[in-house]
């Protein structure tokens, strides 16, 4: 990476970490790599500990699961029982019930600290709010810091919700339309992006860790 390039996504998320301390979120980092990033996770994380997930490429590309699978915790995650599999549906259940801690990415950061995320049953957007678990830790690349929330819920839209149902190989106008890969709010009966969440603040009565890493991870 061009050193004006790495300086620029730097001075960026700390920006965005500045403004994350502002909106409640007091422990907000920067971290330059995935392994930092690991470390943080792990020094959060106390052994015995039930940790849930809603499925993420950004914790999957940076090693986390696995730094997490590593170590004395209990790691509910259902990307593992097949995306779209029953088994798969009752352990999203499941990590929002029964976890301590809910590990996630976002699809969206702000540059003044807003946090924006698109879910399709909802599950990954509940364990971040009331109830569920009482910490959360978020792990986002740089590649997802945009200026306002206008571009956020673009981003949401055009490039987290479409490369998603491309993940997810599902048969939609995004994915083989004649307008693909725009998104059109279709009306689709699979369509999976049916809710979003923006977080203004931090949550009442939730703990957060949010680790912003210096890389591209994720959609």
């Amino acid at each position: 990476m061009h050193t004006a390039k790495k300086w620029l996504i730097e001075e960026q998320a700390k920006t965005a970490v500045t403004n994350l301390k502002r909106r409640g979120y007091d422990d907000a980092v920067y971290v330059s790599s995935a392994p930092e990033a690991c470390e943080r996770v792990v020094q959060a994380l106390e052994p015995g500990q039930i940790v849930g997930t809603g499925g993420s490429i950004t914790l999957n590309e940076t090693g986390i699961l696995n730094a997490i699978r590593s170590h004395d915790y209990t790691l509910i995650d259902p990307d593992a029982s097949g995306l779209l599999s029953e088994e798969a549906w009752e352990l999203r259940k499941e990590a929002l019930r029964k976890s301590d801690v809910f590990i996630t990415s976002v699809n969206a950061l702000t540059l003044d600290g807003k946090m924006v995320s698109i879910d399709g049953a909802g599950n990954r957007i509940a364990s971040m709010l009331y109830g569920g678990p009482d910490k959360v830790i978020v792990v986002c690349g740089t590649n997802k810091i945009v200026s306002d929330v206008q571009q956020a819920l673009w981003r949401v839209h055009h490039v987290a919700a479409v490369c998603n149902a491309r993940r997810f190989d599902l048969k939609l106008p995004c994915t083989e339309g004649s307008r693909a890969p725009e998104c059109i709010d279709c009306w689709d009966v699979e369509r999976h992006c049916r809710a979003v969440l923006i977080l203004e603040k931090q949550p009442m009565r939730k703990e957060y860790l949010v680790i912003i890493i210096g890389e591209d991870y994720g959609f």
